[in-house]
């Protein structure tokens, strides 16, 4: 279901093939988002989009990893709020919340190297990691003004962008 946060709601594959990809390549490791697909578009284009204060470009492009070995980016960090839902995504790890309403003080711990299908909340076993990626939580809902309780369809914006993630809220 395509309209969740766990990893069968955001975790699909993706199939790239053409110059410069590897005719026998090894998967890619780093997860990633459609957020960057425009970076590579320009990048394969040949357009420099230099930076911009006012609309920055969100993602990275997927260019230089296609010819790469796999190796996962411990550092890189997603965050995304929908209808209630949040996580936040740094390398194996994810903070999730996934029933509405928001409810900041109910995010799960999962550990997607050893439990992809996120069955087992290690909050307590890793609460350093867990204090961690909710700190990065609440300094994005900040930003963002994700807004708690979730409020109801039709009562907010329907986009919300950062320089961190896309935000969505139904209605607006």
């Amino acid at each position: 279901h395509k309209a969740i946060m766990t990893q069968g709601g955001v975790n699909v594959p993706m199939i790239v093939a053409g110059p410069p990809v590897d005719p026998n390549p090894n998967p890619i490791a780093n997860w990633r988002t459609v957020l960057d697909l425009v970076p590579t578009w320009y990048e394969i284009a040949g357009i420099d989009v230099g930076p911009n204060e006012d609309r920055p470009l969100l993602g990275s492009s997927l260019f230089a990893p296609l010819g790469q070995q796999a190796t996962l980016d411990s550092t890189r960090v997603f965050v995304m709020e929908h209808r209630g839902q949040a996580m936040v995504r740094r390398g194996h790890w994810k903070l999730l919340h996934e029933q509405a309403p928001l409810d900041p003080d109910a995010f799960a711990l999962y550990n997607l190297q050893t439990d992809p299908g996120e069955m087992e909340n290690v909050r307590d076993r890793y609460p350093e990691i867990f204090q961690s990626l909710r700190a990065i939580w609440d300094q994005t809902a900040r930003d963002i003004g994700v807004q708690t309780p979730t409020p109801q369809p039709g009562s907010g914006p329907a986009f919300t962008l950062s320089e961190r993630s896309l935000t969505v809220h139904e209605g607006g």
